[in-house]
C-alpha cells in the first residue's frame, strides 16, 4: 500500500472518529424540587364569601428533590408556577371540576400573580436566601372549590428551563416542580369520589397533584 493510500485511509478514520464523537448526545441532568406551601387558615375547610385564603411559601435555597431524595442548592432563581381555581360540579360529563377564576379576587403581597385565560401564573421572589411567595384569594360565590399549584416549567425539551445546580458539564434543567401544600393535609375528602385515586392509569405525578398540591375548601354565604 503506497503512502497516498495510507494517508487517505488515515484521513477517513479521523473523519469517522469526529463524526462519532460529534453525534454523541450530551449528558443531561434533570431536577424536580419539592416546594412546600401553606394555605391558611388551614384548620378550616369552610369559609364565607368575602373571606381570605392565604397561600404562602418561604423556601430555603437547599431543596429536596422528588426523584432521588437528594438536596440541592438553588440560588438566584425565581420559581414560576401555575395556580388554578376550580369548582366542583358533581355532574355526569366526566368533568368533576371546571376553572372559575372569575369567582375569585386574587393578588400577592410578595411575588407576583398574573391571570392567563383560565390559569394564574405565580412567581416567587428571591431575597435573603429564600424563595418567598405570599398570595391571597377571596371568593365571590358559594360552592366547593379546589386550589391547585403545579409546575409551569419542565416537560418537553423546548419548554425546559436551563439551570446550573452542580457546575456540571452536563445540561441541567427542571423536569418538574413539585408543590406540596400543608404537608399533604389538603382537605381532599371534600371532593368525595370525584378524584380517581383508584385508577390504574394514574401516574405518580397525577397522584401527587391530587393529594399533595391541591387544596379543597367549601364557601358558604
Amino acid at each position: 500500500m503506497d503512502s497516498k493510500a495510507i494517508f487517505f485511509k488515515f484521513l477517513t478514520l479521523i473523519v469517522l472518529l469526529f463524526a462519532v464523537v460529534g453525534c454523541e448526545e450530551p449528558c443531561q441532568l434533570s431536577y424536580s424540587p419539592i416546594l412546600p406551601f401553606t394555605v391558611y387558615p388551614a384548620d378550616r375547610d369552610t369559609i364565607n364569601v368575602g373571606d381570605t385564603l392565604w397561600l404562602r411559601s418561604d423556601v430555603k435555597t437547599s431543596i429536596k428533590d422528588y426523584e432521588n431524595g437528594n438536596t440541592y442548592q438553588y440560588r438566584n432563581f425565581n420559581f414560576r408556577l401555575a395556580l388554578s381555581l376550580e369548582q366542583f360540579q358533581y355532574s355526569s360529563d366526566n368533568k368533576p371540576s371546571v376553572p372559575v377564576p372569575e369567582k375569585f379576587t386574587a393578588g400577592t403581597k410578595i411575588g407576583s400573580i398574573e391571570l392567563l385565560k383560565t390559569l394564574y401564573s405565580i412567581t416567587t421572589e428571591y431575597k435573603n436566601d429564600q424563595y418567598q411567595l405570599l398570595g391571597y384569594i377571596v371568593p365571590r360565590d358559594t360552592g366547593t372549590y379546589v386550589l391547585s399549584v403545579f409546575s409551569f416549567i419542565g416537560g418537553p425539551e423546548k419548554y425546559r428551563t436551563k439551570i446550573n445546580v452542580t457546575d456540571s458539564e452536563c445540561h441541567e434543567y427542571f423536569y418538574c416542580i413539585m408543590p406540596q401544600i400543608n404537608k399533604g393535609n389538603t382537605k381532599q375528602y371534600l371532593a368525595g369520589k370525584d378524584i380517581p385515586l383508584d385508577s390504574p392509569l394514574l401516574t405518580k405525578l397525577q397522584e401527587w397533584y391530587y393529594t399533595k398540591s391541591s387544596y379543597y375548601f367549601y364557601v358558604k354565604p
